[in-house]
């Protein structure tokens, strides 16, 4: 592979050779069901590349993505929430990160009680149970930086009792895209092992299912955090999933140096509407303060992930206020939210409250950065069914870490 970089043109195609090598890898990935199976097309095993880049890099990034294209891309019974958890726990072993997985019923119902709500359903088949797998790496010398990533794992969504119809249920295997992109990034840096910064990942892996024991809109749950939640949607469930980890990972930022923490999830259809293929990221104030979403944005989009830059208003707090007085907060309205107005931005304003993170802001005790990741165009390309998966925002995200 010879990549001829136009240096003339300055700073934007400054990573024009790393994304060329990158995107003949995404070209040759194939799905891991036909490797398996040993239906997989004859392929390249090794790509030279030319013209200066750096190679170790580009197959550390590659390793990362290919384990996030894997998880993402793989259908519900292979990689249901214990095998998603058991192939992280291959690809990680001897990486020098730290990893525990979350499997005690009792745990999960006391810990995660707005995930376990979702996975109710699941508990009675033992390949659906959920499952949290805890991530952290740590890097050499002093940690200037602390970035804590909660990640989206819906193995399977049916929509719960909110049930998808019409054929909207195809292609939901892919709705754990968030965590699969988060456990690749995590991959990335144990091969790169950058100094100076601490990562920490939470992945909540579930199965909406149906079933006599599904929660059902209306419910009222008290989240990790404590704020009382009623359930607007059982269809949803991904900011669920996503509270109970922020409010995990909010415990882990106190007192840590430069905290900033994401959420990354194939979360709205309204995100889709907005921008297409593109990841849309909304950010509370603190983060915008630092300017952490521009930021983002130009890094990711040196190496050609393109990203949408999104706003939270004061409209979106309103629309998560549960005007009944009977819990704190509404989870969502009853209607898909590709036609709902504000349909991606209202979701940030959900989590910002159901995890705590609210009172981190500009003015408390400890500001803490919060970003949300919306992937739910980005995360597979063509097919939104059954295309590839991009692995996005990794490439974006470790940029961001580590230039």
């Amino acid at each position: 592979l010879w990549v001829d970089k136009p240096a003339s043109l300055g700073d934007e195609y400054a990573k024009a050779d790393m994304v060329a090598a990158l995107a003949t890898a995404q070209e040759l990935w194939q799905p891991l069901e036909a490797r398996e199976a040993g239906a997989a097309l004859d392929s390249i095993e090794a790509i030279g590349v030319m013209n200066g880049a750096d190679a170790g890099m580009l197959n550390a990034i590659e390793a990362g993505r290919t384990l996030a294209r894997d998880l993402c891309g793989t259908e519900p019974e292979r990689m249901g929430a214990p095998a998603f958890a058991d192939y992280c726990l291959n690809a990680f072993k001897d990486s020098g990160l730290s990893l525990q997985v979350v499997e005690d019923r009792d745990i999960l119902e006391r810990d995660y009680p707005l995930l376990s709500a979702v996975a109710r359903a699941s508990f009675a088949v033992a390949r659906h149970q959920p499952r949290v797998v805890k991530l952290e790496y740590r890097g050499e010398g002093e940690i200037q930086h602390n970035y804590l990533f909660a990640g989206k794992g819906v193995v399977y969504d049916t929509g719960g009792a909110d049930l998808k119809v019409g054929g909207a249920m195809a292609g939901m295997s892919r709705d754990k895209g968030g965590a699969a992109a988060v456990a690749g990034l995590m991959k990335t840096l144990s091969l790169l092992k950058p100094k100076g910064i601490r990562v920490v990942a939470e992945l909540g892996l579930v199965r909406n299912s149906i079933g006599s024991e599904a929660f059902v809109t209306d419910e009222i749950i008290t989240a990790h955090s404590g704020v009382r939640v009623r359930i607007g949607n059982t269809d949803a469930e991904g900011r669920l999933v996503l509270a109970d980890l922020l409010s995990h990972l909010r415990l882990k930022a106190q007192g840590s140096a430069a905290p900033e923490l994401f959420s990354v999830a194939t979360l709205t259809g309204h995100v889709v509407r907005a921008y297409g293929s593109y990841s849309a990221v909304v950010a509370n104030a603190v983060a915008e303060q630092q300017a952490l979403p521009k930021r983002l944005q130009a890094s990711a989009e040196r190496y050609g992930e393109g990203l949408e830059l999104s706003r939270l208003r004061k409209e979106d707090f309103a629309k998560v206020r549960d005007v009944s007085g009977a819990s704190e907060l509404l989870s969502s309205n009853n209607a898909p939210s590709s036609v709902t107005a504000r349909g991606h931005q209202y979701p940030a304003a959900f989590l910002l409250k159901a995890s705590g993170l609210a009172q981190h802001g500009v003015k408390d005790a400890q500001p803490m950065a919060y970003s949300h990741l919306d992937i739910a165009g980005s995360a597979t390309e063509g097919d939104p069914l059954y295309g590839k998966p991009t692995a996005a925002p990794l490439l974006g995200l470790f940029a961001y870490m580590t230039e």
